[in-house]
């Protein structure tokens, strides 16, 4: 039996949405037990929440057994799901979006990621829901190296030792951006590198 179920459909590369997956269990996900549920998604992403809380793929037939199941537009599975608790969160602008919340009578509280978001669909609908912004944790950012090179970029000015050093960069996971002003234009294959 799972605790806290999580589930969207979908997962992008980028998104709110999946900044909110993996923000909870950033937070969360130590002093609860989290499930992220999906269909199909982004792998990056994927890897990313699998960081912060357990991901299983949905297989159509599968049955959720949960305390909690938390989901936002997807409820597709809502009949293959059996909670004690069913909480649909709400990350878009209803009301602007024409988008219909689920109306199941099974859902047990509604959030809004947002005062706009809670307003709309309280006034349009007539739901009972509170404002519940999305989780964040504090990161302490690191610095980022900065590094300018004005030169030619000829075979004897180095550009193969400015690849290596790009590329040994990236491999010791060290932040960086290289800003290489030159005569000739030249496609570099390192994106910190402009």
């Amino acid at each position: 039996n799972l605790k806290n179920v999580i589930y969207f459909p979908s997962v992008n590369a980028v998104g709110g949405i999946e900044t909110f997956c993996y923000e909870m269990g950033l937070k969360y996900g130590k002093e609860y037990d989290i499930t992220f549920l999906f269909r199909e998604g982004d792998p990056a992403m994927l890897a990313k929440i699998a960081e912060t809380c357990r991901v299983i793929r949905y297989r159509p037939g599968d049955e959720i057994e949960c305390d909690v199941f938390i989901f936002g537009w997807g409820y597709d599975i809502l009949d293959h799901v059996h909670a004690k608790e069913y909480i649909q969160t709400f990350h878009a602008d209803y009301i602007n979006r024409h988008l219909n919340p689920c109306d199941d009578k099974r859902i047990t509280k509604r959030f809004g990621v947002a005062e706009n978001i809670t307003k709309g669909i309280v006034e349009h609908y007539g739901l009972d829901m509170q404002t519940m912004y999305n989780p964040y944790t504090v990161k302490k950012p690191r610095k980022v190296l900065k590094l300018v090179s004005a030169t030619r970029l000829t075979p004897e000015k180095g550009f193969d030792r400015m690849v290596k050093l790009a590329d040994a960069l990236d491999a010791a996971n060290i932040p960086f951006h290289w800003l290489v002003f030159t005569d000739k234009p030249r496609e570099f294959p390192n994106k910190s590198v402009t």
